[in-house]
């Protein structure tokens, strides 16, 4: 087989490939690829890419009520092929664009549609259920059925939002409870303001969580003969973040744990008074300004052998 000869197959394959893979009328690419809209939305619905490999056809949006009768009708007409996407009649309210285009396209292909819809009128709850549908010909291209939902509180992440409820492009705060501070998940302070999207979400309301430090429990005996030991389990529940670890302090000095447990030295009556502390640990309570919370604390009550039935073999010091 030549070169020429391999040369030409390839191309040819390379623009079958090419042909294939670019969207047609039964698989159109069409932005976004959500349902779900805000109450009283405004703006873009959708656009939609296609190609064609016959005569192109005329083009038409149809918005449908939730009893299928006609909401707004566009239809761009072809010019029978010669001139696609001629001019369609206005329907006040609503806007739909088409554009036709046959440069740098590969062999096989006609030509490309892009195209959109738009709403100038609210999408109020009684177009809950509608549907956008869109047709090249007699072909059905795209058919959509929109649901309207409100902004609500709270939020994925249980932050609560002022007011709890609300349509395209109200402006509300977010809000946590006392004992908790607005936090962006990657730990930088979080903006309180936030607004309705298109998406029915509030902006920011992935991001954002209500940090708050884990409850700390100090469990042991403080009450010690002079001359036995002293044992403290430190345990932690809640918070946010998640825990990432526990510590005990004695004296304020950090102590070496078995697991989440302390065991001390003989103690004497010197250490009488003595406080033992559980520090429970999450990015909350790591930070400088917030390393006071999430702690539980135990004064040493250290007794001679004279106070104590139970210490007769201690010797106070």
């Amino acid at each position: 087989m030549s070169y020429q000869t391999i040369m030409f197959l390839m191309l040819v394959i390379f623009g079958s490939l090419c042909a294939t893979a670019f969207s047609t009328c039964s698989n159109p690419t069409v932005t976004p690829s959500r349902i779900t809209w805000a109450l009283d939305y405004t703006g873009l619905l959708y656009s939609g890419y296609f190609c064609v490999t016959v005569q192109a056809n005329d083009l038409t949006w149809s918005f449908e009520d939730s009893s299928v009768a006609n909401i707004a009708v566009f239809t761009f007409p072809s010019g029978l092929g010669t001139n696609p996407c001629q001019p369609s009649t206005p329907v006040p309210g609503y806007n739909a664009t088409c554009q036709y285009n046959t440069a740098g396209i590969p062999a096989g292909i006609l030509g490309c549609y892009t195209t959109t819809f738009s709403v100038g009128n609210k999408l109020t709850s009684s177009f809950n259920q509608s549907t956008l549908k869109l047709a090249h010909g007699v072909s059905s291209c795209f058919a959509q059925n929109i649901s309207l939902q409100a902004c609500s509180s709270p939020t994925p992440n249980t932050v609560l939002v002022n007011p709890s409820s609300g349509v395209y492009h109200t402006q509300a705060n977010f809000q946590c409870s006392h004992g908790s501070t607005l936090f962006n998940m990657d730990g930088t302070t979080g903006n309180t303001a936030t607004k309705c999207l298109a998406t029915a979400e509030w902006e920011n309301e992935k991001i954002v969580q209500c940090w708050s430090a884990p409850t700390a429990t100090l469990i042991g005996n403080n009450t010690i003969c002079a001359g036995n030991i002293a044992t403290f389990q430190c345990t932690a529940s809640g918070g946010v973040p998640s825990l990432d670890r526990v510590e005990i302090y004695f004296n304020n000095q950090k102590q070496m744990l078995v697991g989440n447990t302390w065991t001390s030295n003989p103690l004497s009556s010197s250490n009488n008074g003595d406080i033992v502390q559980c520090r429970a640990i999450n990015s909350y309570t790591a930070m400088q300004e917030y390393t006071n919370l999430g702690r539980d604390s135990k004064t040493l009550i250290v007794h001679c052998k004279h106070k104590i039935f139970q210490c007769l073999y201690s010797i106070c010091l």
